[in-house]
């Protein structure tokens, strides 16, 4: 019975080391570095700046970023954002609507909450990736993020009610 098990044993660790041995010799193996791959050309671009989009008793928001990042198949373009919730006992929701990138309707993403009292980095973001022309027409590069304009939506988290609208142009 023992001879049994040992045999069983063995053909197991046997089994498991040619298992192992032809994982690493198929990574090995492929020479292709796919980060070279010529459909998948990374992109990644900045341009700093400071512009406040908003500033009030209740939130501040600043642009304090242009960037760029991706590949021609999947990419973002959009603004880094930091966001202040002035107000100490409201936990905020914002949002964006109704944008235009110099004069063409876009949608770009984004919504965040940011805890009473509290400070966050975010993105509003163009994707532009394949398939993005329904949405961002006439944003291809961070150069086409010109005469933004739009509205900024602030409501309270808990119970969705609207604090305010801010419009907004981002040159």
């Amino acid at each position: 019975m023992s001879k049994k098990i040992l045999g069983l044993v063995s053909l197991m660790i046997v089994t498991i080391g040619l298992i192992g041995c032809s994982i690493i010799g198929n990574i090995k193996g492929d020479d292709k570095d796919i980060s070279v791959d010529e459909e998948m050309e990374t992109v990644e671009a900045s341009k700093n700046m400071e512009e406040k989009i908003v500033d009030n008793d209740d939130l501040a928001i600043t642009v304090t970023q242009k960037y760029e990042s991706g590949s021609r198949i999947y990419k973002e373009i959009g603004y880094i954002v930091q966001i202040i919730n002035r107000k100490s006992d409201t936990d905020l929701e914002i949002t964006i609507s109704d944008m235009s990138v110099n004069g063409k309707k876009n949608k770009p993403l984004w919504t965040t909450t940011v805890a009473s009292g509290s400070k966050l980095k975010d993105e509003i973001v163009w994707w532009v990736g394949d398939k993005s022309d329904k949405y961002n027409p006439n944003v291809k590069t961070i150069k086409d993020l010109k005469n933004v304009k739009g509205t900024i939506v602030v409501s309270d988290c808990k119970t969705s009610s609207n604090i305010g609208k801010y419009k907004i142009n981002i040159k």
